[in-house]
């Protein structure tokens, strides 16, 4: 899986409903991103099971009350949510 993005939450505003403060960013899936080069060494053999792709989040900057959560780690933004649905 992909690094996991921090944010400074008191810069950025929500962006669905535009007056609260963010705290979470939408977590939907919506690509993935190749890595160049070759594959990684592990004592100089090389690990074909370690995946060259990693997940491309939407990232959109929502406040608690305009997320939908869908467990404890995952928040999707009202598009990706009403798509799920």
């Amino acid at each position: 899986m992909g690094d996991v993005k921090e944010f400074d939450t008191n810069a950025i505003l929500c962006k669905i409903c535009k007056k609260r403060k963010s705290t979470v960013l939408c977590d939907a899936i919506i690509g993935e991103m190749a890595y160049a080069g070759h594959p990684p060494k592990i004592n100089g053999i090389i690990d074909l099971s370690i995946p060259m792709r990693s997940p491309i989040t939407c990232d959109t900057p929502m406040c608690d009350k305009c997320t939908t959560k869908i467990t404890d780690h995952m928040d999707l933004c009202p598009d990706h949510a009403k798509k799920l649905k």
